[in-house]
């Protein structure tokens, strides 16, 4: 994981990851899943088609 914007002032940080990743982490640490002091937004890829 690399750290994007650590957002001075805050306890927030902006992540990117390779593909799986970030997942992987997330669902291996049981420390993260039901912890109320963290919350994580992923960034959903969306795919479009084009005419």
């Amino acid at each position: 994981m690399r750290i994007i914007d650590d957002l001075s002032g805050t306890p927030q940080l902006i992540v990117t990851d390779p593909a799986g990743v970030g997942e992987k982490l997330i669902m291996d640490d049981n420390t993260l899943i039901g912890n109320p002091d963290v919350e994580i937004y992923p960034n959903e890829a969306t795919a479009v088609l084009v005419d």
